[in-house]
């Protein structure tokens, strides 16, 4: 992937992917939802950003994809009320 939010540091024999920020209202800007789905599913290795696919249904993740593409046009309040209504729970086995 690229585009913003991550840069290669390291030897020239390999980069290693270090998340720069967590402001997702702009960071996502230059990916597609395929590549915003395929980062929620499998994570990123030596980011901290984790894989969500062993936890969340597909339908879950296009809902990540969908909230993450929202952030840019919503307010702290409605934020606040979005979470505030989020129903609790994980993926059953």
């Amino acid at each position: 992937l690229s585009g913003g939010g991550m840069d290669a540091i390291g030897s020239p024999d390999y980069g290693i992917l270090v998340a720069t920020d967590r402001n997702l209202t702009e960071r996502h800007v230059g990916f597609s939802d395929s590549e915003i789905l395929w980062v929620v599913r499998n994570g990123l290795k030596m980011t901290g950003m984790p894989a969500f696919q062993e936890t969340c249904f597909d339908a879950e993740i296009w809902a990540i994809v969908a909230f993450i593409r929202s952030l840019p046009h919503i307010y702290p309040e409605n934020y606040r009320a979005v979470v505030k209504g989020a129903p609790e729970g994980r993926k059953e086995e």
